[in-house]
């Protein structure tokens, strides 16, 4: 007669961390259905505010002023709102705003692949601490050349660039007012007025 397998429960509690594959495939299968919108960080699936009218018009202004600046700067690039970022195996966040290079993400299916992303917009009306801290943080981890939030409270963008160590060396202040420009793409950046008017 065989002898019951000799299973080791862990001593404490331990956390199972999904993957990106289990993230997309719940999805796919519909379970993420009733949340209107999600993103996998570190593992856990996490439930994103809702969108207002403020959050839609800043949104809607600094995606149309990239793309135009990114279609004047004969880069290959492509401006894309609400992709998955596909930065580890355990982390899928969900950016407001995401530019791409055009050549790498060409055949891509899902999300965003790492190698493709070149600047990252959260644009942040009641998430800004979120936004600035622990996503700042995962951001630079990942090596994302360049991490702008808009501050849509405060009426600032806070311009970070030059990942090193788990944060970024460089950060840039703005009001709604003033130009913008991409520290690491000559060319493409917002107009001053963009988010005055």
């Amino acid at each position: 007669m065989n002898a019951p397998a000799n299973i080791q429960s862990p001593s404490r509690p331990i956390r199972a961390r999904l993957t990106l594959g289990d993230y997309y495939q719940m999805s796919e299968m519909g379970l993420l259905d009733r949340f209107a919108r999600t993103e996998l960080i570190d593992g856990e699936i996490i439930v994103l505010n809702a969108l207002y009218i403020p959050h839609a018009r800043t949104h809607m202004r600094i995606l149309l002023a990239l793309n135009t600046s990114a279609e004047r700067s004969e880069l290959p690039l492509e401006v894309l709102g609400e992709l998955t970022a596909e930065l580890s195996p355990f982390d899928g966040p969900l950016p407001d705003i995401t530019i791409l290079d055009s050549v790498i993400a060409a055949s891509a299916t899902q999300g965003a692949p790492k190698a493709a992303l070149r600047l990252i917009v959260e644009i942040a009306d009641s998430s800004a601490r979120r936004d600035l801290g622990k996503k700042r943080k995962l951001y630079a981890s990942r090596d994302i050349p360049e991490y702008w939030v808009v501050v849509i409270p405060k009426g600032t963008i806070e311009r970070f660039a030059d990942p090193v160590d788990g944060d970024y060396k460089r950060h840039d202040s703005f009001a709604f007012a003033d130009a913008v420009d991409s520290v690491t793409l000559p060319g493409v950046g917002i107009p001053a007025g963009t988010l005055s008017a």
